[in-house]
């Protein structure tokens, strides 16, 4: 039998390949795409960071302790190339930009690969990986600022390379696959311990499978190929990680984990986060087209139930977390595994619905005899996918920009580069958020850092109680204000303690009305030195 003849020319649908990519890179200009929130704010700060020195430690938070960033991040090789692009001059947005276009691209090309291995024509492999570019799960990440997150490309040619490798022997392909491998976990540490769980369920599938005399050895030349590659990285992570983490966080991490948990067919209503229905409905369809052997079929159905139950989370529930009353879930189970209870976020697990999802559509979607029946199946799953798109409430997007206030050349200048204190004195909540993007303005040391604050020495509740100016903006109703001798006293403790500026913030956190907090900084410090066009005023630390 003659194989059908296309509907659409290979080259237009590799060009679609590329089309999202640059779109989000055009589109977005000077601007990050997302709402600015704690992990998006944090990822581009922890980019810039890294194109200052060593992107996994930073003297510019925790001031005046530093901090150790390898056990709050969980991937760095975006970091990596982020902070190359800052440092042959690249602007900050537009590094960020085109770091997210080349996810974008990544995600469609690897899907488009490992279709092509599950037995996909060109035409249809590129279907999936366009499909794949426009996958909830992808796009949520990117747009939340967690791009080690979206790794899903290189996790797709990491498994494409171990069955291809498996297939054929080819000590090629299983450097390849064992480079992918590397890459992953070089891209989250997370995503590694999700494509190691998931291909120990797959490998007896794949091993029933067609393969050569050499599939092992290949096999073990991906493996060995990942640890060389991968290796130094979990070594350091493991160390660093555990001189200041638990190595079982189950129980601190309970409520974490409901947060990122989802409902088992919750799921699968408008949160947004997994690929459209209609291309999700083509893995059950795939049985019946005799694409994959039986136990790839049955080694594909456990890994996809079981993450399914383990994105329930800790108390499982059918339509939101918990509702089913049950006290402990198979992410319970999970979490008390010693150092992967550092873990927290049960949905992350769901990328294997990212990958099989699109893939299956493609091997349907060149499954249909006639070109006609093909343009049908295509337009209705990419409009699924815009639908689906459409009506997440997360899809809202926004876009801003890194500050560009020119009244924070004030404090940036300068032959000191004492820290900066934030008033009122906040932790892990929106304003600090405003703190570290000021940071990237004025570019010194800040005592606190946003994400994970127990993992970071310095505590806010113990500045508070050093200084009566923070007292005071932390009372409720305010109160009488400190003296002009009280300022004076910590003025004279932040000098000590390396403090070049104060700057005062409108907050809605601070008890005192700002204007009442304004007047009583000019009567004691005298005029502002600098203010700024949101609000706020900085006065300078004289030595």
């Amino acid at each position: 039998m003659t194989e059908p003849r296309r509907s659409l020319p290979s080259r237009l649908l590799g060009a679609a390949l590329v089309v999202l990519p640059m779109s989000w890179v055009v589109l977005a200009g000077n601007r990050i795409p997302g709402h600015p929130a704690i992990d998006l704010v944090g990822h581009v700060w922890t980019l810039w960071n890294g194109s200052l020195g060593d992107p996994t430690r930073s003297e510019l938070v925790a001031f005046p302790y530093s901090v150790d960033l390898m056990p709050i991040l969980g991937g760095w090789m975006d970091i990596f190339l982020g902070s190359v692009l800052l440092r042959i001059g690249v602007p900050l947005a537009l590094a960020w930009n085109l770091l997210c276009g080349g996810w974008l691209l990544l995600a469609g090309v690897g899907v488009a690969v490992l279709a092509r291995v599950a037995g996909a024509r060109q035409d249809a492999a590129i279907v999936a990986g366009v499909l794949a570019q426009l996958d909830a799960y992808l796009l949520f990440h990117l747009y939340g600022g967690r791009t080690e997150q979206a790794g899903v490309g290189v996790m797709a040619l990491a498994v494409a390379g171990a069955i291809h490798s498996w297939r054929t022997g080819s000590r090629v392909v299983a450097v390849g696959a064992g480079l992918a491998g590397a890459a992953v976990v070089w891209t989250s540490w997370e995503l590694g311990v999700i494509l190691a769980a998931g291909m120990v369920v797959l490998a007896p599938g794949i091993w029933r499978g067609p393969r050569v005399s050499g599939a092992v050895r290949a096999w073990l030349l991906a493996a060995a190929t990942t640890a060389v590659c991968a290796g130094p990285l979990v070594v350091s992570f493991l160390q660093r990680a555990a001189a200041i983490r638990a190595l079982d966080e189950s129980l601190p991490a309970q409520s974490a984990s409901m947060a990122e948990a989802v409902g088992l067919l919750g799921w699968l209503g408008s949160s947004g986060t997994r690929p459209a229905l209609g291309v999700l409905a083509c893995i059950l369809l795939v049985p019946f087209r005799k694409k994959l052997t039986r136990a790839a079929l049955v080694a594909s159905g456990v890994v996809l139930t079981g993450t399914w139950l383990l994105a329930a989370g800790p108390s499982p529930g059918w339509w939101v977390p918990g509702d089913l009353g049950l006290t402990a879930g198979l992410w319970t189970l999970y979490q008390h595994l010693p150092v992967l209870g550092w873990f927290h976020s049960p949905e992350r697990v769901l990328v294997w619905w990212t990958l099989a999802a699109p893939v299956s559509a493609a091997l349907v979607w060149q499954s249909l005899v006639t070109s006609k029946g093909r343009t049908v199946l295509l337009v209705a799953l990419l409009a699924a996918s815009g639908w689906n798109l459409y009506t997440s409430p997360w899809a809202r997007i926004s876009t801003w920009a890194p500050p560009s206030d020119p009244a924070w050349a004030a404090i940036r200048d300068g032959d000191s580069k004492g820290a900066v204190l934030d008033l009122p004195v906040v932790h892990h909540a929106p304003e600090l958020v405003t703190y570290q993007l000021a940071q990237l303005s004025h570019q010194r040391p800040v005592p606190f850092h946003m994400t994970l604050p127990r993992l970071t020495p310095a505590r806010p509740e113990e500045l508070v109680k050093r200084l009566s100016i923070a007292q005071w903006l932390d009372t409720p109703r305010g109160g009488g204000a400190p003296s002009a001798a009280a300022f004076e006293a910590d003025l004279e403790t932040l000098r000590r303690d390396g403090y070049d500026w104060v700057v005062l913030w409108p907050s809605h956190r601070t008890q005192p009305p700002h204007r009442v907090a304004v007047r009583a900084f000019r009567e004691a410090l005298g005029p502002a030195d600098a203010r700024g066009q949101a609000g706020w005023r900085a006065w300078r630390i004289e030595p």
